[in-house]
Order: structure tokens, then sequence, then C-alpha cells
């Protein structure tokens, strides 16, 4: 009942000053929605299990943050397995219910009714994938394990809810209903239950069908059986299962790997003693699997907590401010909380009333924080996706989140709400009531601790302040850096040759057609091809010897390296510095030449010329020899960050050691390239109408993508350190306003003895200076801690860049300036009579 009252008597002082009321609730709301939603996304990514059953029992065996497709051979920990080793497996007696899914998700062009081929999401799973995670169909049924031996023959699909309910409307009869992808028509069986996302974090499936169907649905690449060339394996599943009763995760760790080494032996058997050691250097980790797969989570973890940390400093700011707003109220009740204290209560019984006050602010600064956290979640989701590449997560609020934010709101009650309600407890009664509630003159204790919080907020604003700054710089660097050729008018095609149903030298056929052909086109100004495309996050390398070098350590025994086509060089802008570049003369049967960069020039060559040097790559027992022909420029053709490494270009239309199974096209057009997109479709449908176009993005496009990451966070830090020097800004002006008002009889005095308007602007904007400054200092010095931290992240700049500080001192100073001056100016205004006579 006590409780009650103090909430009752804490909501009617609160609501009889409104404008206090309502600005110190929307202030947390923001600092507490804000740290909400992060705290969200962190949950969801970092946090979260699985939706299925018994999610702590489940294990991986794979890297949880790989995928895609690896063709070759590996070392080390191994991120990706090939099917036949997901087969091996299958024998362990620690691990239940092995499945296998494809890593990656990526889109298919689907027939689902009438002749128009639409996008959906599909992924490849194997029979256990349902019954092991535990889930029920909600209609109809769900493949099993018999559907892993139908190779070829297990044409069902599984629709996700939220695929039914988008595309079907939740259609009752939509079991038995067919449709193709690529070779195969499937008809679907069941529905998964809505909510129901699968063993990948940040990805949503539209359907699930079984990986005997691969061969079909990705026609022209066996990944089910070995590869002809025994050494080589596709690289491309995820493997999960659950550990057995009485089994740890280590002893599962070490059967797994067992049986796993036993299959590289078999598989490396005929190689020679050095390549054979260097392959078998291959292993397994286990890891615990209750949160999933997510190639996404190791991207956006350190930028979330970069993100989290802003947002952190914000709410601290709205709760200095809102603390500042609470020890000016404090004074103006200071008569009130003397007579009750004078009357006989005790001074915890006012302190337990002012903290409720607080915490009324706090719970509904919270409630409010926790509707617009949702909406913040998913719009920072929309931020982060691309057509491209989209991000899908099911972004809800459950009892974590509830719990951080309550805890969140005791905390902020206690930062808010404790020095306002001990410090009007301290004073003195007789003092207080000789006062009244007049203006009385302020002694300077009563505003010092308001100033420090102001001084904080200055310190904490600066270093948001700073960190958004070195942000935006660094995405600005990546946005305009230097490429080493022009990004200018430049479209990526990726055209699947191998899924089109050619091989061996009629891919070759098909390339050059396809070349010929868009070449001519209207609008084409210029085009080549390579293997692994422009920025596209493909790229292969290899153990490598070079004439004249002698190895002196691990670091500069690889390589990394593209087949390119005819012009590559110069249809991209890249400048020859030596010799000539690959061209139409370097054909199948004619000498292997391959152009180097200016990186691996200098690793293996220093001041020797390397024109008609040799390069040789090592695979295996398989050893191939380029002549350098040409020294190509540096360029950033596969990472913005970091150095550029090493890198040589063979002639791809030299089939060596094989010819791609797709190829990237570079075309530079005379307009925007995206205005040719329709006309370059239909060239390539007019030379085969099977060719399947994976990818379809200007220069600038991929160029974007990369940076998505960093434009997230130059964003969300501009905003929120934007925000806090308003903040700070308004804490300036409101402790200088209230400064003033206190000090209404003593500037009175000064003016009536003489001194000017003048005079009272200089000395309130002394005061407000004497704080900027100390705030600066601190803030300085908390920014140069912070810069450390995220020095890693920052391109093309020191971390304690000269212009980003300079800037955001001038800021500062300039808001400081303008804060204190409106108080300044109405001190200025004030009539010493009349100042004189209320004393």
């Amino acid at each position: 009942m006590l409780l009650l009252r103090d909430l009752q008597f804490g909501w009617r002082s609160l609501t009889r000053t409104p404008g206090f009321f309502v600005v110190a609730v929307l202030s947390l709301v923001l600092g507490i929605g804000a740290n909400t939603a992060i705290f969200n996304l962190l949950d969801t990514f970092l946090m979260k299990a699985l939706p299925v059953k018994d999610p702590q029992q489940l294990v991986i065996f794979t890297d949880p943050s790989d995928s895609g497709v690896a063709i070759g051979s590996d070392s080390g920990e191994r991120g990706l397995l090939s099917y036949p080793e997901f087969q091996d497996l299958q024998q362990m007696q620690s691990v239940s219910g092995l499945f296998a899914t494809q890593s990656g998700l990526r889109p298919y062009q689907a027939v689902i009714s009438g002749d128009q081929p639409e996008e959906v999401y599909l992924r490849l799973v194997s029979g256990n994938f349902f019954p092991t995670l535990g889930v029920r169909p909600h209609i109809g049924r769900f493949f099993d394990s018999s559907v892993d031996s139908q190779i070829g023959q297990a044409p069902y699909a599984v629709l996700s809810g939220n695929f039914w309910e988008k595309r079907f409307g939740r259609e009752p009869d939509i079991l038995g209903k067919t449709f193709r992808v690529r070779q195969a028509v499937f008809t679907v069986i069941g529905i998964a239950p809505p909510g129901f996302f699968g063993e990948n974090v940040g990805q949503k499936p539209d359907i699930w069908v079984p990986l005997s169907m691969e061969l079909q649905v990705m026609p022209g690449r066996d990944y089910l059986h070995p590869l002809p060339n025994p050494i080589e394996k596709a690289m491309w599943l995820h493997v999960f299962g659950r550990l057995q009763p009485g089994y740890t995760l280590a002893q599962a760790q070490s059967e797994a790997n067992s049986i796993f080494k036993r299959g590289l032996e078999a598989s490396y058997a005929s190689l020679a003693a050095d390549a054979r050691k260097r392959f078998m250097d291959q292993h397994l980790k286990l890891r615990p699997a209750a949160m999933g797969a997510s190639e996404m989570r190791e991207h956006v973890q350190q930028p979330l907590f970069v993100i989290f940390a802003a947002v952190g400093t914000v709410l601290l700011i709205c709760c200095v401010n809102v603390t500042n707003l609470l020890l000016a109220r404090a004074n103006t009740r200071r008569r009130e909380v003397m007579i009750r204290l004078a009357l006989g209560a005790k001074k915890s019984r006012v302190v337990r009333q002012l903290l409720t006050e607080s915490l009324i602010l706090s719970l509904l600064g919270a409630c409010g924080g926790l509707l617009l956290a949702q909406a913040g979640a998913e719009l920072l989701m929309r931020m982060a996706s691309t057509a491209s590449d989209p991000i899908e997560l099911d972004i809800t609020t459950d009892w974590r989140v509830l719990l951080f934010t309550a805890g969140v709101a005791v905390v902020t009650t206690m930062v808010f709400g404790l020095a306002p309600a001990l410090r009007a407890a301290r004073a003195d009664i007789g003092t207080a009531l000789r006062e009244g509630t007049g203006g009385m003159t302020a002694s300077a204790g009563k505003l010092r601790l308001s100033k420090v919080f102001v001084v904080a907020q200055v310190a904490l604003s600066l270093a948001l302040a700073v960190g958004a700054g070195l942000f935006l710089r660094t995405l600005g660097n990546l946005q305009r850096m230097d490429l080493g050729y022009s990004r200018e008018r430049l479209l990526i095609l990726r055209v699947d040759g191998l899924g089109a149903g050619y091989k061996g030298n009629r891919l070759l056929l098909l390339y050059n057609r396809l070349r010929d052909a868009l070449a001519h086109a209207p609008g084409v100004k210029g085009l080549t091809l390579s293997e692994n495309g422009l920025l596209a996050g493909t790229d292969s390398g290899d153990e490598v010897q070079v004439e004249g070098y002698t190895s002196k350590g691990k670091n500069d025994k690889n390589s990394n390296w593209d087949e390119v086509g005819p012009g590559y060089f110069s249809t991209l802008g890249i400048p020859l510095l030596l010799g000539r570049e690959i061209s139409a003369r370097d054909q199948a049967g004619g000498p292997l030449v391959c152009v180097i960069n200016q990186a691996f020039a200098r690793l293996f060559f220093a001041n020797r010329n390397p024109i008609g040097k040799h390069v040789t790559t090592i695979f295996g027992d398989t050893r191939t020899t380029f002549e350098i022909v040409g020294v190509a420029k540096d360029s950033r053709d596969h990472r913005l960050r970091g150095p550029v490494p090493p890198r040589f270009f063979s002639a791809l239309l030299q089939a060596t050691p094989e010819v791609p199974e797709s190829v990237y096209f570079e075309v530079r057009t005379a307009v925007d390239p995206t205005a040719e997109l329709a006309s370059l479709r239909r060239v390539i449908t007019t030379v085969e109408p099977n060719a399947v176009l994976f990818l379809a993005r200007s220069l600038t496009q991929m160029v974007d993508d990369r940076t998505r990451t960093d434009l997230i966070i130059a964003r969300i830090t501009s905003i929120f350190g934007g925000l806090a020097l308003l903040l700070a800004a308004i804490g300036i002006y409101g402790v200088l306003a209230y400064a003033v008002a206190q000090r209404t009889s003593e500037i009175g005095i000064r003016m009536a003895v003489g001194a000017g308007a003048g005079t009272v602007i200089q000395m309130i904007l002394k005061e407000t200076g004497a704080m900027v400054a100390s705030g600066l200092a601190a803030g300085l010095v908390i920014a140069g801690v912070m810069t450390q931290l995220i020095r890693s992240q920052l391109v093309g700049m020191q971390a304690m860049d000269p212009l980003v500080f300079g800037c955001a001192v001038s800021l500062i100073l300039v808001l400081g300036a303008v804060a204190g001056f409106g108080p300044a100016w109405r001190a200025s205004r004030i009539d010493p009579v009349r100042a004189l006579r209320n004393e």
C-alpha cells in the first residue's frame, strides 16, 4: 500500500510540470529504445537458440560462418564438407540424426504457374533435416532419410510457412501442386510451421528439397559423388547432428576426426609424400550448434558492438540530462521537502519518494523504448539488407530483451534519480525555510554538480562525434578509393555455362560466342571476361614456385590468381608497367602466359626484371608453368581493405588448368550500365537460351555492397553523435538558464553598481567556456582511448586523425557558444531595480 501511495503521489507530482515530464520521458524513450533495439539484434544473432526441439543437444561439424562452394583441397580446420565425407560420418556412434545442408542460399528461377519464371530461395538438405531438428509439419508431411538413397528420384518440396502465405495466400489445397526448377519438377508435400527458418540465422529459405536432387537443381555439377580428380573435393555442406547421451563434445570430435582422417588417406593415397603430408593437415572442429550456423554472425558482431557502445553513450547522456532536470526541479521543491522533514518525515522516506518518481520516468521510458526498439531493429535490418544479399530475421521480444530493458530502467533510475534525491535529503532545514521559495542568490555549490554533469555530457559527446567522424571518413575513403581502374559505367555479368549443359572445350566456344555477341551489342564500349570477377567474393589461390626465387618462409609460397580474357587490363583501364597484356592470340595450344601485378613483382623479383621468367603452380602432383609476359599496376579487384596481395593473371582462353564452369563478363558501357542490362540479357539468351545469369550488377553497386557495414556504422554513429551534441547543447543551455534565474539578484546588484550588458554577457560566456573546455579536455582523453579500440576498422587515416578531432572540437565550441549566448543575453537584459525589489 505504501508503494502504491508513493506511485500515486509521484504521478501527480510529475504531471503538475508537464513540460519537464514530457522532455524527461522522451529522452529516456529514445535512449532506452535505441539500446533495446541493438540488444535485440545482438540477442537474435548471438544468444537466441534455434526454434527447434532441444537445441542445446545440436553440434556442428563445420565452420558455422562459412558458406558457398570450394573446389579443391584445404588445410587446417575444415570449413565445409563434401557429400562423400558427410556419408562417411554417418557411421558415428557418439552423434545421432546426422544431417547436411547446402551452406549457401541463393535465388533460383522457378516456374510455379504459367510460363514466367520467378525468383525463389531454395535450400538442399539431407533427409534427416526435419526429423533431427524435431520440427513437425504445419500441413502435410516432411521427407525423411529414405530420400538420401534416391539420387535424382526424390522430387519432393517443403514450403516455408512464410512463402506459403506470401506466394499462395495460405491456399488450403497447396499439397500436390508442382513447380519447376531447372531440370526438375517438384511436388509440394508439406508446409513448415510458421516461424521456422531452418538452421541458418539470417537466412529464410522459401523451399527445402532433398540433397539427392542436386544434379537436377544444379545441372552440370555433380557434388554428390567424388570428383574425377581424387585430390579435389566439392566442399559445400554444413553438417549437424545431436550429441548422444553419455558422450562429450571432445569424444565426438575425436571419433569424427578418426573417420575423417581415414577418408583423407584414401583420397590422397596416390600423391607424392610431400604433397600428401600437406593435404593431410586437415581436421574437424565440433562446436555446440544451439544457435545454428550464420555466415553473417561474425560480420555483424563487431559493428553491432560498436553501435551498442554508441547508443549506450547516448543513454548515459540522456540520463545526465534528466539528472540536471531533476536537480533543477529539486531546487524548486526544496521548501516542500524541508517542510515534510520538519513535520517529522524521515530522510529515507523522502529519498524513497523521490526515487519512486524517477522510477516512474524510467518505467515510462522503458515501455516507450520497447515499442521503439522493435521498429528500430527492423529498420536496421532493412538498412543492412540489399537486393543481392537480403537479411531475413524474426526479431521478437523475448524474456532476455524484457530483462535487459527492465535492468536498464532500474540502472537509469539509480543513475539520474539518486543524486537529486540524496542532495535534497542532505539540505539544512533551517536554511531552506529561511530562503523560502523566492529567487535567492544561489551558492556555487548548488550548481557545481549540474556543471559537472554538463562537463560529462560534453566529454561523451566529443567522443561520439570523433567516432562518427572517423567512420564517415572511412566510408568516404572506401567509396572514393582508387581501385586502380575506373568504376564508371562498368557492368558485371556472371554467366553459368556448365548449368546450360556445356563442358570442356564447348564451354570455351560458348564464352567466345557470348564475348563476340556482347562486344557488338549497342551501347558497349569494351568487354572482357574473368573467372573470379571484380569484388564478387570469389577468388583462387595455389602454391607457387617462381623462377630464380628461393622461399624464405610460409608467407611467400602462395599467390592469388585469376584467369582473364583478352583485353582485360585495357578494358578495365589497369596500366601495364612492363611487357604486354593477355590478348586474343593467347589461345589453347599456345605457350602458357601470365601477367603479374606489382605486389607479385615486389615479393618475388625485387629488383630483377620478371619478363620472360616463369611461375609454376602446384596442386597435388600437378604442376603448371606460365611465362610472365607483363607486369600490371596493383588494383583492388577482390577486396577494398588491406594491402593488395600478390596476384598473377593467366589466359582464360588457354583453358589452364581447366575451363571455368562460369565466368564474369566485365562490360564497359557508353551510358548508365543498368540501362543496358535488359538488352544485354537478351543478347545472352539469344546466343544460349539455357544460360543462367547468376549476377548482374554495376561495379558501383558491388562497391556499395562491400561498404554496406561501414555505411550502417557511419549512419548510426552520425545520427547518435548528432543527438549527443544536441543533448549537450541543451544541457549547457539548461544549466546556464537555471543559473541566471537563481542569480537574478546578484546580476541585478552587479548592474546597479555599474556593470554593463557586455560585462554580464562576458561573465556568463566565461562560465560556458570553462564547462566546455573541461569537457573537451576529458573528451579528448576518452576519444583517444576509443580510437585505439576501433583503429582496425578505419581505412585511409590514422586513428588520431587531426581533421576529425579538429572538426569535432570546433563543432562543440560553436554549439557551446550558441547554447550559452541565450542565457547570457537574457542575463544582460535584467532590470536591476526589479531584481533588487524581488530580493
